[in-house]
């Protein structure tokens, strides 16, 4: 009978990787940049800086749980140090060059607005390897900031999904 120890069991599931897959696979590389909001800054008050940094929090983590690397703010702003205002500004063109400037292999960027009572919020997820069309786009709309906090913490691990091989 052949006697294997615990150690050389585990050495040898550790030394196995899927067919396909490598096991030194680098990890998607993806900048989650500041939340904004186009309001003027009377009308931003039903979101608050509160609800900005928890949304934007909710979404590094859903990214982080589909298996990509979020990349830091402190390196984001030591990368962009030549243009540090290009980080606050995101529309297709300008997300994926953001994105070229930091290295990142996607950008996901939120927008924050409101119409009416209703108020709204906007994800969108840019491959920067494949140009300027958003990858995935999701807007939720809730009455409340406490509402919508849930809604774009549900969005983000859809957004999150979309990315190129994200954990399922």
């Amino acid at each position: 009978m052949l006697r294997t120890s615990a150690a050389a069991l585990l050495a040898l599931c550790g030394a196995w990787v899927a067919p396909g897959a490598r096991a030194d696979a680098p990890k998607l590389l993806v900048a989650v940049l500041e939340f904004r909001s186009p309001l003027p800054e009377a009308q931003r008050a039903p979101f608050g800086e509160r609800l900005r940094y928890a949304s934007l929090a909710r979404t590094r983590l859903a990214v982080q749980a589909a298996g990509a690397k979020v990349m830091t703010v402190d390196e984001m702003q030591r990368l962009a140090a030549a243009n540090p205002d290009a980080l606050n500004q995101c529309d297709d063109e300008s997300c994926v060059a953001v994105g070229k400037l930091l290295g990142a292999d996607a950008v996901v960027e939120g927008v924050f607005g409101k119409d009416g009572k209703t108020l709204k919020a906007t994800l969108r997820l840019f491959d920067v390897r494949k140009g300027d069309d958003p990858l995935a786009s999701f807007v939720v709309e809730a009455p409340t900031a406490e509402r919508l906090l849930a809604e774009v913490s549900a969005a983000s691990v859809k957004l999150a999904a979309r990315l190129p091989g994200a954990r399922r």
